[in-house]
């Protein structure tokens, strides 16, 4: 019997966390308030985001939903149409830290900052990690 696989047996689970770390920063939401009001255990949210766990199809849809992101956007990351210009202008409306953003776009710390230089952007680094 053939065993059936999910589209998120193939995604890497720390990018995915990324995503969905981002995805609550920019939504202004703590893994405290996810938790509360998605009934994900809070733990399980922060082995999520840190990509030490994958989160089962229901708990992405309820984090997706609570998030106001679409699913195809944790699954896929951001539109291949998007420059990387934009993807950083986007960012920077986030309190994200500038490791995390240089992960999601795929370059390295020094990549992101000149890119940041030249651009004349900066990030507002968040105070803690559970923010």
């Amino acid at each position: 019997m053939k065993e059936q696989r999910s589209v998120l047996d193939d995604i890497d689970p720390v990018v995915l966390g990324v995503r969905l770390s981002m995805a609550r920063l920019c939504a202004g939401r703590t893994i405290y308030e996810a938790a509360q009001a998605t009934q994900i255990d809070y733990d399980v949210i922060t082995s999520i985001e840190m990509g030490a766990a994958k989160p089962s199809a229901g708990a992405l849809i309820e984090l997706a939903r609570y998030y106001h992101v679409q699913i195809s956007y944790l699954i896929n990351g951001p539109s291949p149409y998007q420059t990387p210009e934009q993807i950083l202008d986007a960012l920077s409306h986030c309190k994200i830290s500038e490791m995390t953003a240089a992960r999601l776009l795929g370059v390295d710390l020094l990549d992101l900052r000149t890119i940041m230089e030249e651009k004349g952007v900066t990030i507002e680094c968040p105070e803690d990690d559970n923010r």
